[in-house]
């Protein structure tokens, strides 16, 4: 019954839902290629680095 976004992690949807989104802190954890994606997404919006965090998870 879930109502919410149902794709994956934009920046129209960044947009749409975080204020002030250039700056906002980012923690992204995951698989190491989603990581990196998004990284580069948020780095395209000129998200500051000093802003983004990452975690990589590769036990599954």
């Amino acid at each position: 019954n879930w109502q919410g976004e149902r794709e994956h992690c934009n920046e129209k949807m960044i947009k749409k839902y975080v204020p002030d989104f250039k700056k906002a802190v980012y923690y992204i954890v995951g698989l190491p290629e989603m990581v990196t994606d998004v990284n580069i997404m948020l780095s395209e919006m000129d998200i500051e680095q000093e802003n983004i965090k990452t975690e990589l998870f590769t036990g599954y």
